[in-house]
């Protein structure tokens, strides 16, 4: 799917009947729990 908003749109109507897999890697599996995708690194800045 295109993104996690679609992806679960579809799980919801299907009734989460299959694994729906997005575009960045996000899964959304038949018992309704969503794993894996993307997290941005976090960037840190230090004053000296």
């Amino acid at each position: 799917m295109d993104n996690i908003d679609v992806a679960v749109s579809l799980a919801k109507k299907n009734s989460h009947a299959f694994k729906i897999v997005t575009l960045k890697g996000d899964i959304i599996n038949p018992s309704g729990s969503i794993t894996g995708g993307f997290v941005a690194p976090k960037s840190v800045n230090l004053l000296r």
